[in-house]
């Protein structure tokens, strides 16, 4: 099957050369933060004993699981910008990374979802079960993470045969397609995998972190109202508060554009993107890959304890660096 780019309106080709150097420039700032903010939580936890709490396990691996994207997902968008989306490694290595790095993109996705959905659970059995001080043990927070992986890995397992390079014109050239073919009927069984990603990676995640931290949040409020540790509990109170509606919107609103506009390019656009649409398409996945930075940030703003220790490690650099220069 010989994949005729010429025949089509390109996403490349309508792209001039000040879009494509937006675009790259963009990438470029994306993945540098993305990478120094997943790294700066990934040293701060490790470096606080008291930053090892259940909750800030799952957002490690969150952080781990976002890593993917600065380091692998990003340098392979701005390489497709430069190459006419053509896939520059031929043979059975770039078959490999065709099917290998769609597979991590998407891994990386669904272990971030499932380990907010970890957080919610953790945040909201220590609130409702105080009396009971619900901690999961270290055993069972390991095999938490463990699972977040295995899981996506499953669900992600079937892109090492729907994945895979095809001959495209110019002659000698390669791209990576998504096709269920031949075992599948692909329209049909793309749309199925489809939709079945967009409840249980999205809709579902959302539903029930909205539902735990919409309990969790009445519950603080009526301890403030009852008068528990009433300075404490407010305090309390707006931090989890400011954090949960901060997570869910951007999980929410990072997310939103990429569904709204596959479910237009499946449902109206019948898998071809309008010429005139480009644009909208690459700002859509740019808000969704914007998630991986967005998780970190989030954290930094409104949790005390990450902002005093990267004060702290912060600090200790400059008084070294003004020791040295003395």
């Amino acid at each position: 099957m010989i994949l005729d780019q010429n025949a089509t309106c390109s996403l490349q080709e309508n792209y001039t050369s000040s879009f494509k150097a937006a675009r790259v420039s963009a990438l470029v700032v994306l993945a540098i933060l993305s990478l120094v903010c997943n790294v700066l939580i990934l040293f701060v936890i490790y470096k606080d004993k008291r930053l090892k709490t259940p909750a800030n396990v799952f957002i490690m691996n969150m952080a781990i699981s976002d890593l993917i994207y600065p380091l692998l997902v990003i340098p392979k968008e701005i390489a497709m910008i430069y190459t006419n989306h053509t896939w520059i490694v031929k043979g059975h290595l770039g078959t490999f990374l065709c099917k290998m790095v769609h597979f991590l993109q998407d891994i990386s996705t669904f272990v971030s979802i499932q380990s907010h959905i970890a957080i919610a659970i953790e945040r909201f059995c220590a609130v409702m079960l105080p009396l009971k001080t619900f901690q999961s043990s270290k055993c069972n927070r390991r095999l938490g993470v463990i699972a977040t992986w295995l899981i996506s890995t499953v669900y992600t397992s079937p892109y090492f045969y729907t994945f895979r390079l095809l001959p495209t014109k110019p002659e000698g050239s390669y791209v990576c397609v998504h096709l269920w073919e031949p075992v599948f009927n692909n329209y049909i069984a793309q749309k199925k995998y489809y939709l079945t990603s967009l409840i249980i990676m999205y809709l579902l995640p959302l539903l029930l972190a909205i539902v735990l931290y919409s309990v969790l949040l009445m519950r603080l409020r009526r301890r403030v109202c009852l008068g528990q540790s009433a300075k404490r509990a407010l305090d309390q109170s707006k931090q989890v508060t400011n954090l949960a509606i901060t997570i869910i919107t951007v999980f929410a609103l990072s997310w939103a554009p990429v569904h709204i506009i596959h479910m237009i390019f499946i449902f109206k656009w019948n898998w071809s993107l309008p010429c005139d649409m480009d644009k909208v398409w690459f700002g859509a996945f740019f808000l969704g890959w914007m998630n991986s930075l967005g998780n970190p940030v989030v954290h930094f703003i409104f949790c005390k304890n990450y902002q005093r220790c990267v004060k702290k490690m912060f600090g200790s650099l400059r008084s070294r660096t003004v020791t040295e220069k003395i």
